[in-house]
């Protein structure tokens, strides 16, 4: 089994000004100041600070590996020494949440309300003026601890099954279940942002030759992840329409995505949708229909040109032949994970 632990580390201090400074300067108690502090919860403050600083988590990846050999009739061991384990994924997931980023103090899905009440009375006493405000967070977020979080990956297991008796000889091979484990790499993953559902995501929607291209966010209607998805209207043109994320990866590293697409039409064959990360070679899916389907990358590997800003990019259209054709793309649940590399 092989224990993977990883840092979420909220870097306040990194981003805000010295705590030497600001002890030795004092905080200038003004309205604004006031404002952020007396929002009806602290994680109201805590969340307006830290979008308008543009904090975001530090993922720091430490990786352990072990190895148990048990004496007697049954012997644990890594699975690169056989060749007769068959493999199964996709049975058993975990989704590990970024959850310094996601999960503000007593945070719920029905305070929505509240932040955006509390959102506009502290732009009211600050006047939008961004010193005063970035004063004001200073102050606020200033000496905020750091947060950790512990995920455990699964790895294959074998056991031998003992001798039966002295001359016959019974052996068996056992496979645990694959798990995979998503990391929080990819933002906004479902287009679920509460304030901006496409924050994170550069849209090209009439860029890349397809003027009339439009987009807007949906309920997702059946996908993994509610309670949105992305809606991508294709009108007809000689060009594509292409939205995508910036990702930030582990040199070294083999990575694999999958992300779920539907279409409106019942049938449609001549859906084209194309899909890389890196800079790797695009893997393509032709035909769609108006039920959720899940489509998957090869293993990429992370090379030290492109790990720290990996594009992830998706691109879609109609093939060409007939005239005056539409068709609405859907997009939701976007995943990654780490994967062995290729034998």
């Amino acid at each position: 089994m092989r224990a993977a632990i990883i840092a979420l580390i909220f870097l306040v201090g990194a981003v805000l000004a010295n705590p030497a400074a600001l002890a030795k300067r004092g905080c200038n108690a003004n309205n604004c100041l006031r404002a952020v502090r007396a929002t009806k919860r602290e994680s109201i403050g805590l969340r307006f600070c830290s979008d308008f600083m543009g904090i975001r988590p530090d993922y720091t990846f430490t990786t352990e590996n072990q190895f148990t050999i048990t004496e007697g009739e049954t012997t644990v061991y890594a699975t690169t020494v056989t060749e007769t384990i068959t493999t199964t994924t996709g049975t058993a997931e975990t989704t590990i949440t970024a959850a310094p980023a996601k999960k503000r103090d007593d945070w719920d899905p029905e305070g929505d309300d509240a932040y955006l009440e509390g959102r506009g009375d502290i732009l009211s006493k600050c006047s939008t003026d961004d010193a005063k405000l970035t004063s004001a967070c200073q102050c606020f977020l200033s000496g905020r601890p750091v947060s950790t979080e512990v995920i455990t990956e699964y790895t294959w297991a074998v056991e031998t099954i003992p001798t039966l008796t002295d001359t016959f000889v019974v052996t068996t091979t056992l496979s645990v279940e694959a798990k995979a484990t998503y990391l929080p790499l990819i933002k906004n993953p479902g287009f679920d942002d509460p304030v901006d559902a496409v924050r994170d995501w550069v849209i090209f929607d009439t860029e890349y030759g397809c003027p009339d291209c439009t987009y807007e966010i949906a309920p997702n209607a059946g996908s993994s992840s509610p309670p949105n998805s992305f809606k991508g209207n294709w009108v007809d043109s000689p060009g594509v329409f292409r939205f995508q994320q910036p990702v930030q990866l582990q040199a070294g590293k083999w990575y694999k995505f999958k992300f779920e697409y539907k279409t409106v039409s019942p049938s449609a064959p001549q859906a084209f949708i194309a899909f890389e990360l890196a800079d790797s070679y695009p893997v393509t899916v032709i035909g769609a229909t108006n039920q959720w389907q899940t489509a998957e990358s090869v293993p990429i590997l992370a090379d030290d040109l492109h790990a720290s800003d990996a594009l992830l990019v998706v691109w879609f259209f109609l093939l060409g032949g007939i005239t005056g054709r539409t068709e609405t793309f859907y997009f939701d649940s976007f995943k990654i994970w780490e994967v062995e590399a290729p034998s």
